[in-house]
């Protein structure tokens, strides 16, 4: 759980009375590297950005960010926001089974065509070891 790490990234960009949000991010439109205009200044985005690495180990692309990613990160931010109380259970009579599933997409990064795949493994119900990565 990460309550006060995400509390205390609300509170350094103003966004601890944000309205929360179901997704993480909004299916459309989908985010490239050319897609909104380009931040006058990108400290607070990679800032944020470095923070949500921090999180959940993802590698997003900070070099020339625009206004549409800035308002994905603040979207991430306020389902964030929503989820101070998350994090991994293991229940006590839980069956101690583990079981795995994996998948690609070979062509949805539309700016390099970078495959992605991923894998989630699951101790009974419980989610305990996942990746989602560009493979280049």
């Amino acid at each position: 759980m990460q309550r006060k790490y995400i509390i205390d990234l609300l509170a350094k960009v103003n966004m601890q009375e944000a309205q929360h949000v179901s997704t993480p991010l909004a299916t459309s439109p989908k985010l490239s590297l050319t897609s909104g205009q380009v931040l006058d200044n990108p400290k607070e985005y990679h800032m944020v950005i470095g923070s949500l690495k921090y999180l959940a180990f993802t590698q997003p692309d900070m070099h020339r960010p625009t206004d549409e990613h800035w308002k994905a990160a603040k979207r991430i931010l306020r389902y964030l926001a929503g989820t101070l109380s998350y994090g991994i259970y293991i229940r006590k009579h839980s069956p101690h089974t583990v079981h795995a599933y994996s998948d690609a997409d070979w062509d949805g990064d539309s700016d390099d065509y970078v495959s992605t795949n991923a894998f989630i493994v699951y101790m009974g119900s419980t989610p305990i070891a996942w990746e989602d990565e560009d493979m280049e």
